[in-house]
C-alpha cells in the first residue's frame, strides 16, 4: 500500500506566519529585506519598498503552498543583516522616520476552496 502525501494546507489549515524585515535607505532608493527568506525589494520610499516586499513574499508563499513545501520560505538572509536588525531593535527607532529600519510582517495563509 502506497501512502499518499498530504498537502501543507491539509496538514495545517490556516497558517500564521511572521516575518521580520530590515528597511533601509541605499542612496536614492529604499530597500526592504525579509530576514527569514532572504527576499528583498526596492522602492522610492520606505512604504513603497515594504509594499513591494509584501507582494514578493505573497508570490513566494503562493508558490510554496502550491508546491506543498514551505522550505523556500525559510532560507535566511546573511548574518550581517540579522545583526543590523538586532542592533536596531535594541536601540529602538521610535519617532525617527529616516531610521525606519525594521518592522514585522504578519500574514495568515488560508487554504483556498
Amino acid at each position: 500500500m502506497v501512502k499518499q502525501s498530504r498537502s501543507v494546507q491539509e496538514l495545517f489549515g490556516a497558517i500564521r506566519m511572521e516575518f521580520r524585515a530590515l528597511v533601509y535607505q541605499d542612496e536614492d532608493l529604499w530597500v526592504a529585506h525579509c530576514l527569514e527568506c532572504d527576499v528583498a525589494s526596492q522602492g522610492h520610499s520606505s512604504d513603497e519598498a515594504i509594499s513591494e516586499l509584501r507582494d514578493a513574499l505573497g508570490s513566494l508563499i503562493e508558490y510554496a503552498m502550491k508546491e506543498g513545501d514551505l522550505r523556500p520560505l525559510y532560507l535566511p538572509a546573511p548574518l550581517d543583516l540579522w545583526m543590523r536588525f538586532a542592533d536596531l531593535s535594541v536601540k529602538g527607532t521610535r519617532g525617527r522616520k529616516k531610521d525606519r529600519d525594521h518592522f514585522e510582517l504578519r500574514t495568515e495563509l488560508v487554504p483556498s476552496g
